[in-house]
């Protein structure tokens, strides 16, 4: 779904309250980012990145 509304909300064509699950994207798509950016000498461990996005995704954090 997201991918087919990205560029409508990049461009600022959607309106909140037309989807739900649109609107859940966009409120969870910067946190997401921020997740998965990371410079190329720091280090993560896959298990403490997937228990960050499931806690992003649960509304958790």
């Amino acid at each position: 779904m997201w991918k087919d509304m990205e560029e409508m909300v990049r461009l600022g064509a959607y309106r909140p309250g037309a989807n739900a699950e649109v609107d859940r994207a966009v409120a969870l798509a910067p946190r997401i980012e921020d997740l998965l950016r990371q410079d190329q000498r720091d280090r993560s461990f896959v298990a403490a990145d997937f228990a960050a996005l499931r806690s992003i995704l649960e509304g958790t954090s």
